[in-house]
């Protein structure tokens, strides 16, 4: 006689599928130790088979239902639908247009305008490439003592922080360091150093004036006029009239 098996928890994905197969093993009275005898998979495997909670191989689904005398070919279509929904075809197109988008977000030091535009380009070539500061900084502390091509300083990972906050146009070195590690950590980014030095050069050629908004002055209130006479004119005027 089957044992008992625990009841499959509610919301599992695959409900309905391991029901079938514990109805199935119910009405060929067939215990996991006989089944495990008639093939090649043990009483966990075969017993796992019918949890709900994942969708079993095609193989073991196979020998589960043979062992208990199932119909495989039909089996093999209950089976085969779950597994597309769980495991789509590859899209190619919709892997295509998902690169070419994902190239787009690349940053492309040819298109900035203004230093706030280089240095979120800056940013966001770090987050392409995948780098911590922390990383940038073990790497251009390794490679610049040995003169690597385009690490021309190193960067400590306070520096970097400081820079990068900021939007400010850094140094030439400071740039040329921060591209070079970046592409050589990951390859295919969009852009060259040529590209970066290019924005580079023609932001610090015309470096963009800041203006600073002044407070309105209220104008200037006209100088009060006094007329009336003062206690002096008229201790004057008194003393002129009583003379006469």
């Amino acid at each position: 006689m089957p044992g008992i098996e625990k009841p499959i928890a509610e919301g599992v994905p695959y409900a309905e599928f391991a029901l079938a197969l514990r109805a199935l093993r119910t009405q060929a009275r067939m215990t996991y130790a006989r089944m495990a005898e008639a093939t090649s998979y043990s009483q966990a495997t075969l017993s796992q088979a019918a949890n709900g909670r994942t969708l079993p191989t095609w193989p073991v689904t196979r020998a589960y239902v043979q062992a208990c005398n199932g119909d495989t070919a039909e089996w093999e279509t209950r089976w085969t639908e779950l597994d597309r929904i769980a495991n789509p075809p590859f899209d190619f197109d919709k892997a295509l247009a998902s690169l070419a988008l994902d190239y787009q977000r690349h940053p492309d030091p040819s298109g900035v305008k203004t230093t706030a535009e280089f240095m979120e380009a800056l940013r966001k070539l770090r987050a392409r490439a995948g780098l911590s500061l922390r990383e940038i900084e073990r790497i251009s502390m390794r490679s610049y003592p040995s003169r690597k091509p385009g690490v021309t300083m190193a960067l400590a990972s306070s520096t970097l922080s400081d820079v990068l906050n900021r939007e400010v146009l850094p140094s030439w070195d400071f740039t040329r360091t921060f591209v070079t590690i970046c592409y050589d950590h990951r390859r295919g980014l969009r852009g060259t150093e040529a590209d970066w030095m290019a924005a580079w050069n023609r932001l610090d050629a015309y470096p963009q004036s800041i203006q600073v908004p002044r407070p309105a002055v209220p104008p200037a209130e006209p100088p009060a006029i006094d007329v009336a006479p003062t206690e002096t004119k008229r201790r004057r005027w008194w003393q002129i009239r009583a003379r006469r």
